[in-house]
C-alpha cells in the first residue's frame, strides 16, 4: 500500500486508487460562490483544485474508490463544473479556464498534461540511457521537467538502467 499526495503521484499509475475526502466538491464550490459572490471567486486556485481532483482520479488502472462526499450532488454522471463568469452581462474580464490554462502551458511545453505514448516511453529511455539529463530529455519531448522526473520513476529506469546494468 503506496500513501501519496497528488503532486507527488503526477505521471504514475496504480492498480487501486483510494481518494480522501478533501478534494474541492461541487458543493464547497456552491458554497464558495454564495459566501464571496461569483465576481470574487479566485478562478484559477479553483482551476487548480478541480485539477488536483481530475489528476487524482486519473491515476487508477483499474479501480477508484471515491468517498461518497466528493460524487456531485445533482447527477452521478455529472461532471463538477466551474460557473462561467461570462455569462454575467457587466463582467470584464475573461474567465481563465482549465482549457485556457492547458493553452498557455502548452505554448512553451507542447505536450504538457498529454497522456504518454509508448514511443515516447520508448524515447524518454533512450535519452536517459544516454545520459541525457531530465531538463534536455523535457525539451526533446516538449515536456515539464516534473513530467520527465515522473515517468522516469513510474518506468522504474533508476532501478533498471544503473551504470553497473547498462
Amino acid at each position: 500500500m503506496i500513501f501519496s499526495t497528488v503532486h507527488r503521484c503526477k505521471g504514475m499509475e496504480y492498480d487501486e486508487v483510494t481518494l480522501t475526502n478533501d478534494f474541492i466538491t461541487e458543493v464547497k464550490i456552491k458554497e464558495l460562490i454564495e459566501k464571496v459572490g461569483i465576481k470574487k471567486l479566485n478562478i484559477p486556485k479553483l482551476s487548480e483544485e478541480v485539477n488536483l481532483l481530475y489528476v487524482a482520479v486519473t491515476r487508477t488502472k483499474n479501480l477508484l474508490n471515491i468517498p461518497a462526499e466528493l460524487l456531485p450532488k445533482s447527477s452521478v454522471n455529472a461532471i463538477i463544473s466551474i460557473p462561467d463568469m461570462e455569462e454575467e452581462e457587466d463582467e470584464d474580464e475573461p474567465v481563465p479556464s482549465k482549457k485556457y490554462f492547458f493553452e498557455e502551458v502548452r505554448k512553451t511545453t507542447a505536450n504538457a498534461y498529454m497522456p504518454w505514448t509508448n514511443e515516447e516511453d520508448e524515447e524518454l529511455t533512450r535519452l536517459y540511457c544516454e545520459g541525457s539529463s531530465v531538463k534536455e530529455i523535457a525539451k526533446q519531448l516538449h515536456r515539464g521537467t516534473g513530467a520527465i522526473e515522473s515517468r522516469i520513476k513510474k518506468l522504474e529506469l533508476k532501478d533498471i538502467y544503473t551504470p553497473e546494468n547498462k
